[in-house]
C-alpha cells in the first residue's frame, strides 16, 4: 500500500483506528487491575471489587470487538461504560459528602485541594455522564428526536470530565495506600492498581468518544 492510499484510508477511518487503539489500551490496563485486585485480596477477597472489574471489562470488550467488527455491540458497551461510571461518580460523591476521606485531610493543603477537586469533578462527571446516557438512549430509542450533535457534544463533556476525574483519583489512591499500613510488596501492588484502574477509564473514555463519532459512519 503506497503512502497516498494509506493517508486516504486513515483520513476516512481514523475514528475506527483510534477507537480500537484506545480500547486495546483500556482492556490491557483493566485486565492488569483485575489481576492485582485478585492478588491483593487472596486472604480477604474483595468480591464487590472483582465483580465490578469484571462488569467493566465486559463493557470494554464490547467496545473493542464492536469497533473492530463495525457492529452495534460497540454502542451497547458504550452505554454500559457510561452507566457504570455514573454509579461510580455518585458513589464517590456520597463518600466525599459523608466524610469518608476526612482522615486524609489532616490540615494538609494538598489533601484539601484534592478533596475539593474530587468533589467538584465528581459532580461535573456525574451530570455530564447522566446527560450523555440519557441523550444517547433517546437517540437510539425514541425515533432520534435527539440529534447526533447533541449526543456528540455531551459525550465530549463527559470524556473530558472522566479524564480529569480519573487523573485526580490517581494521587488520591496513592495517598490512601500511604495511610493503609500495608506491607511494602502489597503497597507497591496497590500503587500499580491505583494507576491502572483510572488509566483504563481514561483510555476507554477516549475510545467512547471516537465510538460516538462513528454513529454516522
Amino acid at each position: 500500500m503506497n503512502f497516498y492510499a494509506f493517508k486516504n484510508r486513515f483520513k476516512y477511518g481514523y475514528k475506527k483506528f483510534f477507537a480500537i487503539l484506545f480500547a486495546i489500551l483500556g482492556v490491557a490496563c483493566q485486565i492488569t487491575a483485575l489481576v492485582l485486585t485478585i492478588v491483593l485480596g487472596i486472604e480477604s477477597p474483595d468480591i464487590l471489587g472483582i465483580f465490578s472489574s469484571i462488569i467493566v471489562l465486559v463493557a470494554y470488550y464490547y467496545l473493542l470487538t464492536g469497533n473492530i467488527r463495525g457492529t452495534t455491540i460497540a454502542y451497547r458497551g458504550f452505554a454500559v461504560f457510561v452507566f457504570f461510571n455514573i454509579i461510580d461518580f455518585a458513589f464517590m460523591l456520597i463518600r466525599v459528602v459523608s466524610g469518608s476521606f476526612v482522615p486524609l485531610l489532616s490540615g494538609d493543603p494538598i489533601s484539601i485541594a484534592l478533596m475539593v477537586a474530587t468533589l467538584a469533578f465528581s459532580i461535573l462527571a456525574f451530570v455530564s455522564g447522566l446527560m450523555t446516557y440519557l441523550k444517547f438512549r433517546s437517540y437510539q430509542m425514541l425515533g432520534r428526536k435527539t440529534t447526533y450533535e447533541t449526543v456528540r457534544n455531551w459525550c465530549i463533556v463527559f470524556t473530558i470530565m472522566a479524564i480529569i476525574y480519573s487523573g485526580i483519583m490517581i494521587p488520591f489512591y496513592f495517598m490512601s495506600a500511604a495511610e493503609s499500613g500495608m506491607t511494602i510488596t502489597d503497597t507497591i501492588l496497590y500503587y500499580v492498581l491505583s494507576f491502572m484502574e483510572p488509566t483504563a477509564t481514561i483510555f476507554i473514555a477516549i475510545c467512547a468518544y471516537f465510538t460516538i463519532l462513528r454513529l454516522r459512519d
